[in-house]
């Protein structure tokens, strides 16, 4: 798919993992090149050229869901929206075979209670996990591990984990 036009973006550790980057670049570049403002409000039944500004910046940043009336008004191909999303896709999949080192974990005590741990420096997924487990059990409280974009870890105070992807 040639006129992809988002940058080429590699992936090569888990701090280059941009979430929905494809996708993102290929949206903004066609949203940049549609210059017709009043075609698209009217299209779209916006009165307010603010608001539809603020809409648009948002809808190109995945903020806010995207009309599909958008998406077809500033020329997206809808086969090479699909292309953008499986490279996305694999690049998520291979995000999460990376090692992963958590950094924090906040710690629910009542519904009203959270509190924030720092694990020592390069405590693994696996040591983090097996701990929180034991924890959770021992002291009948709840803890999460946050991945921002890529997974959460929840430990439930009978120390089942549910992973959230």
């Amino acid at each position: 798919m040639s006129n992809i036009a988002s940058c080429e973006h590699r992936l090569e550790q888990i701090a280059d993992y941009q979430r929905f980057f494809h996708t993102k670049s290929y949206i903004k570049n066609k949203s940049i090149a549609y210059k017709e403002e009043k075609r698209l409000m009217h299209v779209l039944g916006y009165r307010n050229i603010r608001k539809l500004r603020i809409h648009r910046n948002e809808w190109d940043g995945f903020e806010r869901p995207v009309p599909l009336k958008y998406l077809s008004e500033i020329g997206v191909d809808l086969r090479t929206l699909q292309f953008t999303i499986e490279l996305d896709q694999e690049e998520y999949d291979k995000a999460l075979t990376f090692p992963l080192f958590p950094i924090k974990v906040a710690i629910q005590a009542s519904p009203s209670s959270l509190s924030l741990y720092r694990f020592p420096f390069a405590t693994s997924e696996s040591d983090a996990v097996s701990l929180l487990r034991k924890m959770a059990r021992r002291m009948n409280l709840r803890f999460l591990i946050n991945y921002k974009n890529l997974k959460s870890i929840y430990f439930l105070p009978d120390g089942t984990t549910v992973t959230r992807y």
